[in-house]
């Protein structure tokens, strides 16, 4: 009897044992640490591994995945699914490394599964070398057709301040339709005015070492001892590149500023002192852009507004079936601009006008414009950056009359089924004289139950707010996904009204708390039961 008591307690035993292996780690992450090492300018670096699943259980994974990092940004794998004795091979990629960084980049990659547990983690180093510059002396030594040899005798100081990237790339990564603003501070530390001072500036190709935008020259300043002045220039890479884009190679390049002036003494003697900022140009291999972006036209209720652009091919491959979207719902546009073939570095032009509705209210608008392939996919470059691009239009006159205020709700608290749900409303008055508007809730009675609004009549002064709660009782059975309007009424009938999301919560459920899961941890807890019964019959009957 004995004997058979103590068989059941081993069974009992090794059956919450594998059950307890249902939240257990069964997914291996390989390895657990990756070190790797890079030189400054590097701008992303890849790292490998290995998901497996090692098929202790008979449970297919849903995973996500989560990464961090002192410096860049993590692209993370897109598996979602994790199946039973399967394994994968995966990379990430950090990105966006800042140019200038150099040291010892520490990060992880983790992989989680959807109730939280089995969780495997990847730590990451990335070791960044600091490189020297390869910029060159821009005063002393030649470069291309400049050829100088010029000291700094008046102890000049050249710094570039800012570099700001108007297009689609990053400050320090250049696309051929990039325009970009340069400032530049120059000063006389020295004790001699310096006279007649020429700020130049080129963009110079380490790739095939030449000046891809030759020596240009800004106005030229004087400036007295212990003074010193700012310029500012732009670059329009698309106009300014003196060689065709077919020609350009992605790389490194190097924009060279330099101030060359005169010494106010007896020999005017020459000075000159230069500064350097190492850049990216890149060269997709397909990407479609906009430049020169412009609208034509008063924009009053009734008026034609011209839409024009550049559209240019900057990618090295021709491109087929191109075509451009235009939309903004509150105006009632939603517009296909067929542009067709574009060769590669060719460009073409878009033309588009539209009659803004009469019944327009006075406001400001985004004409929305994207650029898609033949495939139906708007282009994007390295960095995920979409060709989209946004026209504001401010549309004022020859319009109906609008409401006269202004009404802004989000959720303040609560949300649950079958609990309590506070919305805050804020009203402004935009009217030019004191007005008083009711505030008044609809679309919400087949989910929710209104309790109060408090107040529900506010009388404002010309620019002022108020807040405004309102409370309502959600039902118990409310679907998870719930829409209401908050509707504002003015003392001369005129309304205006939010529509506002709302997410119902659901209350506590035993599968709500175990995820898919439930079942299995039902059994589990079966089984304890089981064991704790069998224990208290074994001792029992040992003391028989």
């Amino acid at each position: 009897m004995k004997a058979k008591i103590l068989l059941m307690l081993c069974v009992s035993a090794l059956a919450l044992i594998l059950l307890a292996g249902v939240a257990s780690a069964d997914m291996v992450l390989s390895p657990s640490t990756i070190t790797k090492n890079i030189t400054q300018g590097t701008t992303s670096t890849i790292v490998n591994f290995n998901l497996a699943h090692d098929g202790a259980v008979a449970t297919n994974y849903s995973i996500s995945w989560y990464g961090q990092a002192t410096q860049g940004t993590w692209t993370l794998p897109s598996l979602t699914t994790l199946n039973v004795n399967e394994s994968h091979s995966l990379s990430a990629t950090l990105g966006s490394i800042p140019t200038s960084f150099s040291g010892t980049i520490t990060g992880s990659i983790t992989v989680n599964h959807s109730t939280g547990s089995p969780t495997e983690t990847l730590t990451v180093t990335i070791n960044v070398a600091e490189e020297e510059s390869t910029a060159g002396d821009f005063c002393s030594i030649e470069f291309g057709d400049l050829d100088s040899n010029l000291s700094n005798e008046g102890d000049l100081k050249v710094t570039i301040k800012d570099v700001k990237n108007n297009g689609m790339g990053e400050d320090d990564e250049w696309y051929p339709s990039d325009s970009i603003d340069v400032e530049v501070k120059v000063e006389n530390d020295g004790n001699d005015d310096i006279d007649n001072i020429v700020l130049e500036w080129g963009l110079w190709s380490e790739e095939t070492d030449e000046w891809v935008i030759e020596i240009t020259e800004e106005d030229d300043f004087d400036l007295g001892d212990g003074k010193d002045n700012t310029v500012t220039f732009t670059m329009d890479l698309y106009d300014d590149l003196n060689v065709d884009l077919e020609d350009l190679e992605d790389g490194n390049y190097v924009l060279y500023v330099r101030a060359v002036g005169e010494v106010d003494d007896d020999n005017d003697t020459e000075t000159c002192e230069f500064d350097s900022e190492d850049v990216t140009v890149l060269v997709s291999d397909e990407l479609v852009i906009l430049n020169d972006l412009m609208v034509t036209g008063t924009p009053f209720c009734g008026s034609t507004v011209q839409i024009t652009a550049d559209i240019l091919n900057i990618g090295s491959e021709d491109q087929e079936g191109v075509y451009i979207e235009i939309y903004n719902a509150e105006l009632g546009i939603l517009e296909t601009a067929e542009v067709g073939d574009i060769d590669a570095f060719e460009d073409n032009v878009l033309d588009f006008e539209f009659t803004i509705p009469s019944n327009t209210a006075e406001k400001r608008y985004y004409l929305s414009i994207d650029v898609y392939n033949e495939d139906d996919d708007i282009y994007e470059n390295e960095n995920d950056d979409e060709s989209k691009y946004s026209v504001a239009l401010d549309v004022s006159g020859n319009c109906n009359k609008v409401s006269n205020a202004a009404i802004y709700a989000s959720l303040e608290s609560g949300g649950k089924a079958g609990g309590e749900l506070e919305i805050k409303a804020t009203i402004t008055n935009n009217d030019d004289s004191q007005q008083t508007f009711t505030i008044s809730l609809a679309d919400y009675s087949t989910w929710a139950e209104l309790v109060s609004i408090e107040p529900e009549e506010v009388t404002l002064s010309p620019g002022a707010s108020k807040d405004v709660i309102i409370t309502l009782n959600v039902n118990s059975d409310a679907e998870e996904n719930q829409n209401l309007n908050v509707v504002l009424t003015s003392d001369n009938g005129e309304s205006t009204s939010q529509p506002l999301a709302v997410t119902v919560e659901k209350g506590f459920s035993f599968s709500g708390m175990f995820g898919d899961n439930a079942y299995l941890w039902g059994i589990a807890l079966v089984n304890i039961v089981l064991i704790v019964v069998i224990v208290i019959v074994a001792v029992k009957a040992t003391r028989r």
